[in-house]
Parts: C-alpha cells; sequence; structure tokens
C-alpha cells in the first residue's frame, strides 16, 4: 500500500496542475491525436463542431476519472494509470474508449459544445469500466494505430508551433 500511495503523489503532481495548465492542454492535445486515429469520423464531427480541442474531457484528465466511476471502480482504474499498464498514456486511450462507447449518441443528437460537455458530464456513475478496460487495451494494443498516435501527436505540436512562430512574426 505504501507503493501505491508513494505513486499516487507522484503522479498527482504531475504537470497536471502546473499554473499554466500547459501539462492538461498537452494531454488534450494527445487525445484529440488519438482521436483522429481512432475515430476520424468522431473527430472530424467534433472538429466541425468546434470541439476538437477536446475540453469537454477537462475533467476526465484533471481528475482522472474520479467522478465518472464508483470508487472501486476508480481505484482498479488508477491502478492501471500509475502502474503504467500498457503504456504511460493509458489514461487518453481511457477516453478515447469512453468517446467511442458513446459516439453514436454524440453523432446522432448533433450535439454544439455545450451540449457535449453537459453529455459528457452526464456519463458519470453510467460508463460501464470492464468494456472500457477491454476497448482501451484494444485501441492500446493496435500497432497501427499505436504508431500512427505518435505520427499525428508530433506532426500535431509541429503545426501548433509552426503557428505560433507566424503569430509572433506578425505582431
Amino acid at each position: 500500500m505504501p507503493f501505491l500511495l508513494a505513486r499516487a503523489k507522484t503522479y498527482a503532481q504531475r504537470n497536471r496542475f502546473d499554473k499554466d495548465q500547459h501539462g492538461i492542454h498537452q494531454q488534450l492535445g494527445r487525445l484529440a491525436a488519438l482521436t483522429r486515429v481512432a475515430d476520424p469520423q468522431l473527430f472530424q464531427y467534433l472538429e466541425n463542431k468546434d470541439n476538437n480541442a477536446m475540453l469537454f474531457c477537462y475533467r476526465w484528465i484533471l481528475i482522472m476519472f474520479k467522478r465518472e466511476f464508483a470508487f472501486h471502480d476508480v481505484m482498479r482504474l488508477w491502478e492501471r494509470i500509475w502502474t503504467h499498464h500498457l503504456s504511460p498514456n493509458y489514461h487518453i486511450f481511457i477516453c478515447v474508449a469512453i468517446l467511442q462507447q458513446n459516439r453514436q449518441a454524440i453523432l446522432e443528437r448533433q450535439l454544439e459544445f455545450d451540449e457535449t460537455l453537459k453529455f459528457v458530464n452526464d456519463l458519470a456513475m453510467n460508463i460501464p469500466v470492464d468494456a472500457t478496460f477491454e476497448a482501451a487495451e484494444v485501441a492500446q494494443q493496435d500497432k497501427y494505430m499505436k504508431n500512427n498516435f505518435i505520427f499525428y501527436y508530433y506532426f500535431f505540436f509541429f503545426l501548433v508551433a509552426c503557428r505560433n512562430c507566424l503569430d509572433a512574426s506578425a505582431a
């Protein structure tokens, strides 16, 4: 148990809580890149609705799903996250799995940003944890998606850096 508590403290202090929020926005960028690869149709829909920044998933990443699952399920999930089960980005794969489990409802309802945020928040305590684990692990082990995720992740941040350089030179 002391190992888990020490690991939890280390993980909790990671850059998710920086004042500039760089760490959490970086993780939301990873989520966007992975969603683009895992479910291009859903990502395109989110992009058309200006949801591609994935801010509706902010709470999931900030508090690591604490409000999304029952206590004993959160403990199981945190154990997988803190032990880097299959990947140090396992929590990102959990986010994608939840989105894919609910993609039909999101697409059918034609949700705008605020409606998407409400929909995602209303999922709390209604997400099947075992099915989510399975979907995340299938996605994680898909070598093609994993390689494309890495490519898109770095490409995405390259484009952001280029845009920032252009914005700085224009000012």
